[in-house]
């Protein structure tokens, strides 16, 4: 989903995962877990350092395993509801491309067992940086599902 507005497109995605709320949360928030996790398949995260308070920031570095290019995401945490929600800057740098500079706001919400995530991404400058966010954002998806198993 698109919706353009005064301060640029968003994108709207949901997954439902098999794990509580607060063991989700847990994944995105513990830099060992988003090691193991993190990035679409062929990429390896070098290292992943995170400071899960309001202020608090984050850094991953990743490694495609292709090319061998070295990009980073990066953020500062601007709200943070233990268990139930995040709200984070995102900037994505690798050479060749555009810095990406977008907000986050990830819901954690119980779903019986399991975990209903909605994730809203805002700020995006055009459709080429919605679909690549979009992309980069659902194969993290996914294995963030294959993780928590």
């Amino acid at each position: 989903m698109s919706v353009a507005d005064s301060q640029g497109l968003s994108l709207e995605l949901e997954r439902r995962f098999q794990a509580p709320p607060q063991r989700v949360f847990e994944a995105w928030t513990s830099a060992s877990q988003l090691e193991q996790w993190f990035g679409p398949p062929g990429v390896r995260v070098e290292s992943a350092q995170v400071d899960p308070a309001t202020g608090g920031s984050f850094r991953i570095c990743m490694l495609q395993a292709a090319d061998g290019q070295r990009f980073e995401i990066r953020g500062t945490f601007l709200e943070i509801e233990v268990g139930r929600r995040l709200v984070f800057t995102w900037t994505v740098e690798s050479p060749g491309s555009r810095v990406c500079n977008t907000r986050i706001s990830v819901d954690f919400l119980p779903d019986g067992e399991g975990t209903h995530l909605r994730l809203l991404h805002e700020l995006l400058v055009d459709e080429q940086s919605r679909e690549e966010q979009r992309q980069l954002i659902e194969c993290c998806l996914q294995q963030l599902g294959k993780f928590l198993g």
